[in-house]
């Protein structure tokens, strides 16, 4: 079956549709969540790197398990990763073991994400707190609640303003980092 195609829809609390288009799909493998994720971009050449991912363009997941509420993976278009478990404090030295792949084109980069699921009660899943997207195994009724962003700074002509336009997914547009308006995965 294949996976259905979602827009990010918003501009984070300016509630007004994004300049560039952002889609992603998400599906379920054996032990992974996999992502796909595709950023238009009308001038690849305006593509802001930085030393910290969330300064430049970046992907945003925010992932909550029904075990753990939550984690925090941010991807590059270079293919850098920052990961951090968000549970009561900021953990950077979380790992969440993704494996990432990026594609650029003349208009678009793409990110494929397949993050490993440490299933509980199975060899390495417990006692492992530091690694992996700890979980039961994936089935229908499970509840996982995610959050999908894009940051896409930008300088505005003839300013040093960085503007920074980050696209949301979040129910009501406002919070990025707030479970409550995180989107619920629905497994089918």
């Amino acid at each position: 079956m294949e996976s259905k195609t979602y827009k990010l829809l918003e501009r984070l609390s300016l509630r007004i549709k994004p300049e560039v288009d952002t889609f992603f799909t998400v599906k379920w493998t054996e032990k992974s969540l996999v992502f796909d994720i595709r950023c238009e971009e009308p001038d690849m050449r305006l593509i802001q790197k930085a030393k910290n991912i969330w300064d430049g363009d970046s992907i945003v997941l925010l992932i909550e398990s029904p075990y753990h509420s939550y984690y925090h993976i941010e991807i590059d278009p270079e293919g850098r990763i920052f990961d951090a478990d968000r549970w009561g404090s900021i953990e950077p030295r979380w790992e969440s073991m993704a494996d990432v792949k990026i594609e650029k084109g003349k208009d678009y980069w793409t990110a494929n994400i397949s993050i490993p699921i440490a299933i509980v009660g199975e060899e390495g899943a417990e006692g492992d707190p530091l690694n992996y997207v700890v979980a039961p195994r994936i089935k229908p009724g499970s509840e996982w609640f995610f959050n999908i962003a894009r940051r896409r700074p930008r300088e505005r002509e003839g300013d040093k303003f960085s503007l920074q336009e980050t696209h949301v997914l979040c129910k009501k547009g406002r919070v990025m980092f707030k479970p409550e308006e995180f989107a619920k995965l629905l497994i089918k």
